[in-house]
C-alpha cells in the first residue's frame, strides 16, 4: 500500500461523490440503521463546492482514489483544522487506511 493524502480538485469530485455514497450507504452492514449520510454526501454540487473551498482531500493508493476526507481550517494562525468526515471504499475498510491517514499532518 502506497497511501497518499492529497488535496482534491473539482475534477476529483465525481469519484469522491461515488465513494462517499458507497461508504455511507454500506454502513448498514456494520450496524447503521439505514443507508444514508450527512447532507450532501451523495451530491456532485456538495463535493465540487468542498473542492473549491479547499476542504476536500483524496486518499490515493497506487494512483487510484480509494477514499476522501473533509478538513476545515478553524484558526489559520494556529494551523488548527477540524476533521469533517472520511469515506473509504468498502473493499479497503479494515485495511489500516484510517490509521495511516491520521499519521499524516
Amino acid at each position: 500500500m502506497s497511501l497518499q493524502f492529497l488535496k482534491a480538485g473539482t475534477a476529483d469530485a465525481v469519484s469522491l461523490m461515488c465513494i462517499s455514497k458507497k461508504a455511507f450507504d454500506s454502513d448498514v452492514e456494520v450496524g447503521a440503521k439505514g443507508a444514508g449520510g450527512p447532507p450532501g454526501y451523495a451530491t456532485l454540487s456538495f463535493h465540487t463546492k468542498m473542492a473549491r473551498m479547499n476542504c476536500l482531500y483524496k486518499l490515493v493508493d497506487d494512483y487510484k482514489i480509494v477514499g476522501g476526507a473533509l478538513l476545515f481550517l478553524i484558526i489559520r494562525s494556529l494551523d488548527m483544522w477540524k476533521f469533517g468526515a472520511m469515506e473509504i471504499l468498502f473493499i479497503m475498510k479494515n485495511g489500516g487506511i484510517q490509521n495511516e491517514l491520521f499519521k499524516h499532518k
